[in-house]
């Protein structure tokens, strides 16, 4: 399963299948890195980032979107299923939640008012202009 995160939307949700209820990581304070192998604090990663369950639906939300795009991942997989040396990703009753979050549009706000700076001072340049060639007159 493939989540995004974006500017428009900053809340994904996912449920885990019924037999593959287990998430890992089952701390609500780690993610795994894109790859599903690593697993990360969150906090670290996007600090206003949360996990919340309610009756099985996972809720992931993201403040504030990062400077740089990232994906991050879930494990969904059978408890007890798989002995200890098995990695919940290599049970065949495991699935993965992929979470695409988007980079902050930081550059766009910036631009926008850079323009609208630029085109102050130049309607501003432009009437001073105006006012002394016509005081020459």
């Amino acid at each position: 399963m493939e989540l995004e995160i974006t500017n428009e939307s900053k809340i994904a949700s996912f449920q885990c299948d019924t037999g593959i209820d287990n998430l890992t990581p089952e701390s609500a304070t780690e993610i795994f890195d894109e790859y599903c192998h690593k697993s990360l604090k969150l906090s670290e990663e996007l600090p206003s980032a949360k996990l919340e369950t309610e009756n099985g639906r996972r809720t992931f939300s993201v403040e504030h979107l990062p400077v740089n795009a990232a994906t991050y991942c879930y494990k969904c997989s059978s408890p007890g299923v798989y002995d200890k040396k098995e990695l919940p990703s290599q049970n065949s009753n495991a699935c993965t939640v992929k979470i695409k979050v988007s980079a902050a549009n930081v550059g766009s706000a910036a631009a926008t008012s850079a323009t609208t700076g630029v085109a102050s001072a130049l309607v501003l340049g432009s009437g001073i202009s105006l006012f002394f060639s016509l005081s020459i007159l």
